[in-house]
């Protein structure tokens, strides 16, 4: 999978499906007495509404459509749109709006839908087209590749909150009309009720947990009036917690093991938590807090004028988050990224050659290990770049006949960002570079008998789990010179 990291992305939309919606001539609309269509708007004086029929919709009940327009000229009141059965909010005041829906039955384009928008004013490029989701603007950004384990999504409701597998205690969750992380609008805010008490909306692991277990909550949050959201780890977890600033993106008080907050854009942070369990009933507690609180401490709160945005929860069972799991029902399995046919005989020289790559780790890797490498298959023959334990660990080899000729590590390098790094092997000349600098050479040794294929894996398991934006294989051994510009950051 791609992960883009840097790139913008832009929705990716069907044909237009409206005719004359730029209003250059008094056609294709029908409309009540207060419509007109005149010097390329549309105006309104009042009630009423203004229609137009769509035979793709008419054939496709069910599909996702982005409706947009823009208000010239506004006066009073607002617009509704009604689009084959999904509805816009009202719409109000001079600006350029859109909205994404899925249509529910055969109705026509309604834009005012009598008695309930009323507008006085004007309105011009009206557009609906086939909402296919999200793409990445060309040129934007840094892509990478994306390897991941296997992970399971236990959270059984992932988007719907409102589900009765969401314990909900002196909290409220109520639908919002917000656009979510993935485009759509069909969201949910969580707010304390107004009782002096504690208030959390409760997450636990399914099937029951058992002690020794890490496990962790992610979660997308945006502000609706509170700058504060807590996570809680309670009961088979340490009572512990963790503060986030969702005005700020920034962690506040809290003493959770491990957390994190990331920008999603538009206002949108996932937050990330993980704990160890002490017992079976371990419980995440969500608590929209009004402030920088103590662990899930009593407060009241103001009805519905103080929330927060919720979506995209998950809670895995290991010791960091993966991308995001949709549920809807039952847990969901995502499969180990797996790479194949990575390289092959014809591009790898066993007696000599450079192995480039400009990787980041998913996480710290003490405990584990991430490699890549070339190889014959077996742990005898290989040129390899590892992450590994002590934290931070950068370790590369040069390994002949089960024996290691070259090799050096380091943890001067953080390797939660991007590194290039370059192993040049030759008969008596082992020379390795990261991010534009010589960091140790060996001029005496004998270099791999037999290389054929590029891995990402150690060869024998070790499997990468991180991100990559280039592996390159060389079939000659680079000068001081070509590997200091191969791998200047």
């Amino acid at each position: 999978r791609i992960n883009y990291e840097g790139f913008s992305y832009q929705d990716a939309l069907g044909s237009e499906l409206v005719v004359n919606g730029g209003f250059d001539s008094d056609s294709n609309w029908y409309s009540d007495a207060n419509w007109s269509i005149a010097n390329g708007v549309a105006t309104s004086t009042g009630s009423g509404r203004m229609f137009q029929s769509i035979p793709f919709l008419e054939n496709n009940i069910g599909t996702k459509v982005k409706v947009s327009f823009d208000i010239v000229d506004y006066t009073s009141a607002g617009v509704v749109i009604n689009c084959y059965g999904g509805v816009s909010s009202l719409f109000q005041g001079v600006g350029s709006y859109s909205f994404i829906t899925t249509t529910t039955n055969s109705l026509n384009l309604y834009i005012n839908n009598a008695g309930q928008g009323n507008l006085v004013g004007s309105i011009d490029n009206v557009s609906v087209k086939e909402y296919l989701g999200q793409e990445v603007v060309p040129d934007s950004g840094c892509g990478s590749w994306l390897f991941e384990p296997q992970s399971t999504n236990t959270v059984t409701y992932s988007e719907d909150f409102s589900d009765g597998s969401w314990n909900k205690t002196q909290t409220i969750v109520e639908a919002a009309t917000i656009t979510l992380p993935d485009g759509l609008t069909s969201g949910y805010k969580l707010y304390a009720n107004t009782t002096q008490s504690s208030h959390w909306l409760e997450v636990r692991p399914t099937p029951t947990a058992t002690s020794g277990q890490d496990f962790t909550f992610s979660l997308f949050v945006k502000s609706a009036g509170s700058d504060f959201i807590q996570i809680a780890s309670s009961t088979g977890f340490p009572s512990k917690y963790q503060n986030f600033n969702i005005s700020t993106g920034t962690k506040a008080s809290g003493d959770i093991s491990s957390s994190s907050i990331s920008d999603f854009g538009n206002g949108w942070y996932r937050i990330t938590v993980t704990e160890t369990t002490t017992g079976t009933n371990a419980r995440y507690l969500i608590v929209p807090a009004l402030s920088d609180i103590t662990r899930n401490t009593s407060f009241q709160g103001n009805a519905n004028e103080d929330g927060v945005y919720i979506w995209g929860a998950q809670l895995e069972q290991q010791s960091y988050p993966t991308s995001y799991i949709p549920t809807s029902g039952t847990s969901v399995t995502r499969n180990q990224d797996v790479c194949t046919n990575g390289g092959s005989l014809a591009s790898i020289n066993s007696t000599e050659g450079v192995l480039y790559a400009e990787i980041a780790a998913l996480v710290d890797v003490s405990g584990g290990v991430r490699s890549i490498s070339l190889s014959n298959g077996t742990t005898q023959e290989r040129v390899l770049i590892r992450y590994s334990s002590p934290l931070n660990q950068l370790s590369l080899y040069v390994i002949e006949g089960g024996n290691t000729r070259a090799i050096v590590g380091t943890n001067n390098y953080n390797v939660l960002e991007f590194n290039k790094i370059a192993i040049s092997y030759k008969q008596d000349e082992f020379k390795f570079f990261v991010n534009g600098t010589k960091i140790q050479e060996d001029n005496s040794g004998s270099t791999p008998s037999v290389l054929n294929q590029l891995s990402f894996n150690g060869g024998s398991g070790e499997d990468l789990y991180g991100k990559t934006k280039a592996v390159v294989v060389y079939k000659e051994a680079l000068s001081d010179e070509e590997l200091t510009e191969l791998t200047t950051i």
